[in-house]
């Protein structure tokens, strides 16, 4: 070990400080070594380390490979890891998603880190988290809204629409709660001022203007115009009257009449009728 030692810090000089050193030595001899981000960084072929994954993004190469680029960081410092082949799988079917605690077994080019197998990363610890919102869809995959629509793997047994809270691990659910059930305001009781769910039928096609276009929705005992801004603009050109729609966190406000606007923070769903 003092010889291995000896010779690791002639060959680095000052590049590593000795418990960096001490490692090296260790990991040179066959002993299991998790280094720290910012020493594995200094280590050139295959090392070992532990970090949180903070970010997930898919990238493509310029021969048309997929791979996924990881954001991991420590106490200290952060990395990318890239995963390739069989270790990308782990994206794919959820089992890796960020908040993990992970142990990557790669290899090191320059400070960035390769994994190929899926058997180079161990992870070590799911990140357990909780959300609350809008059941949109449920089934093999359940989407929820809350400001942005989520998406989840697991079934969600309750009526579409309900404000749900769910426990997630890594991106599967393994619990859950229906808060409310009947969250849908009825157009006659809507009140200036506040964001508000509807639920009803397209009675009527007002004007485009553009950036927004205009409906008007009923539930059967009142009705409502309804403005739909920006992306959520679409929907005027697919609607036909009779149509059903939900709409989720359109906000109430009063002109010349009251108006639902339905913009960023909002989520329309239209069910055609043939």
């Amino acid at each position: 070990m003092e010889e291995k030692l000896k010779e690791i810090k002639d060959w680095f000089e000052d590049l590593i400080d000795e418990e960096t050193a001490e490692l090296l030595a260790k990991y040179s001899l066959g002993g299991k070594v998790e280094f720290k981000i910012e020493e594995a960084k200094k280590i050139p072929g295959k090392v070992a380390f532990v970090g949180r994954v903070v970010k997930i993004e898919r990238r493509e190469a310029k021969n048309g490979r997929e791979f996924y680029r990881i954001l991991v960081k420590d106490e200290e410092s952060s990395a990318f890891v890239y995963l390739w082949e069989e270790a990308k799988e782990l994206v794919y079917s959820g089992d890796l998603s960020e908040g993990d605690l992970v142990k990557f077994i790669a290899i090191n080019k320059n400070g960035f880190f390769s994994v190929n197998s899926g058997d180079d990363v161990e992870i070590l610890r799911k990140e357990k988290k909780e959300f609350e919102g809008y059941l949109i869809s449920s089934g093999e995959h359940s989407e929820i809204f809350s400001g942005r629509l989520m998406r989840f793997k697991g079934e969600v047994k309750a009526e579409r629409g309900s404000y749900v809270r769910v426990r997630v691990e890594g991106e599967r659910i393994v619990d859950y709660e229906v808060v409310k059930e009947n969250v849908f305001e009825k157009i006659e009781k809507i009140v200036p001022g506040r964001y508000v769910n509807v639920k009803g039928f397209v009675i009527g096609l007002g004007e485009d203007f553009g950036r927004s276009a205009e409906i008007t929705v009923s539930d059967k005992e009142s009705s409502i115009d309804v403005v739909l801004w920006d992306e959520w603009r679409k929907i005027y050109f697919d609607v036909d009257i009779g149509d059903v729609i939900v709409i989720f966190n359109a906000y109430a406000k009063h002109e010349d009449v009251t108006k639902l606007h339905c913009g960023r923070s909002s989520y329309v769903l239209l069910e055609k009728v043939y």
